[in-house]
Parts: structure tokens; sequence; C-alpha cells
């Protein structure tokens, strides 16, 4: 089959076309970083390069672990506005986190029930338990 247009280039094969775009994607690459960069061989670099390199990945680091919980504290207040707007949460969540918490009944919950929850929850981590030791 002929090439579509007016091309006077050889046609190369899949893995020739492969290989030289791999080669400019390299070269691409290495044009992008600033020389210091490009460098990892640490023995080239003197104690003060790779000091500096450290403290400033460190602070990167630490921005964005800061924007990440930032982000997550916003839409946890944006989950409980829209919960607060739309009405009450699930009460099973409010039982599973008093009872992981290890504080008694919560109020409005009678204790023949609470009781019956908690003797509930210890007959099935004795199953569970009991089947992952066997």
């Amino acid at each position: 089959m002929a090439p579509a247009g007016p091309r006077s280039e050889p046609t190369q094969s899949a893995a020739d076309a492969a290989a030289s775009w791999v080669i400019s994607a390299k070269g691409e690459a290495q044009k992008m970083y600033l020389p210091s960069m490009r460098s990892t061989n640490t023995e080239k670099l003197s104690a003060n390069e790779i000091k500096a390199r450290a403290d400033y990945l460190t602070k990167q680091r630490d921005r964005l672990l800061a924007m990440k919980k930032e982000g997550r504290t916003q839409q946890l207040i944006d989950f409980e506005q829209t919960q607060a707007v739309m009405g009450k949460r699930p009460q099973s969540s409010k039982a599973a986190k008093s009872a992981m918490s290890g504080r008694g009944p919560q109020q409005g919950l009678d204790e023949q029930t609470y009781a019956m929850r908690v003797a509930l929850a210890q007959k099935l981590k004795t199953e569970v338990v009991g089947k992952n030791s066997e």
C-alpha cells in the first residue's frame, strides 16, 4: 500500500518509529529540566546543593500535604453543612461512633436497646475472630 500523500520519506516499521519517538521524547524531557537537576549522581553535587534540594523538596511536600488537608477539611465542612440543611445525620452512624468511642448509650436510646446492640456486636466479633483463627 502506498503512503497517502506526497511524502518522499521511506516508510518506517512500527518498531523503528517507536524507537525514534522514545529517543525524541527523552531529548525533549532533558531540555525541560534545569541543568542542575539533570544530574542524579550525588557525587558531583556539593553538600550545600544536596541540603538545599532536600529543604526545597521538604517544603514542597509540606505545602502539598497542607493543601490536601485543607481540601479535606473544606469537603467535610461542606458535607456537614449540606447534611444540616437536609436534616439530621443517619442515626446508625451516630450509634457506631458512640460504640467505637466506648461511651454509653446515646441520648434517647434506652438501656435495653443499647445492651442488645453491644451483645450483638460482641457475638459478631467472636464469630469473625473465631473463623479467622481456624
